[in-house]
């Protein structure tokens, strides 16, 4: 089986809960007979491949986030179709339903790879509450209600 793990929050060259569980699946997954393949495909400040565990992990250029300079955030849908059509996965597992499962499925077609999707942080709110100090509440609860609010 040929596993992708699709995020927007991994910290290039950080730590934290994501950057953990990624870590601690390729670890279990090189042990594992029935994984043949697992990539692992984030944002990052480079484009880049490099191994973890028997996992490939690609870094995709991506620009920081405006309010906070240790995220960063997928944008290039062309490069993430590209390594998602390459490394044919049988089962995708994204940490954002709104963009990048969406993203995903467009790139392998509808219906042809399972998605599976996990909960880290509710995404609108987490990109959306700064948006309070700046823009005020109306801008940031209907970014929160995205995708029917924008």
């Amino acid at each position: 089986m040929r596993i992708c793990d699709l995020t927007t929050l991994y910290i290039d060259g950080g730590a934290g809960g994501v950057n953990t569980y990624l870590l601690e699946k390729a670890r279990s997954l090189a042990d594992y007979d029935g994984v043949t393949n697992h990539t692992i495909i984030v944002p990052g400040a480079r484009h880049a491949k490099q191994s973890l565990f028997g996992s490939t992990l690609y870094t995709v250029k991506s620009p920081r986030f405006f309010y906070n300079p240790h995220h960063r955030i997928l944008t290039n849908y062309q490069q993430v179709r590209q390594l998602l059509r390459s490394v044919h996965p049988d089962l995708i597992e994204v940490d954002c339903s709104y963009l990048l499962g969406r993203w995903a499925q467009a790139a392998t077609g509808k219906g042809r790879v399972p998605l599976v999707g996990f909960y880290h942080t509710h995404l609108p709110s987490f990109y959306a509450r700064p948006l309070t100090q700046r823009f005020g509440n109306a801008m940031a609860q209907m970014a929160e209600s995205w995708p029917g609010g924008i």
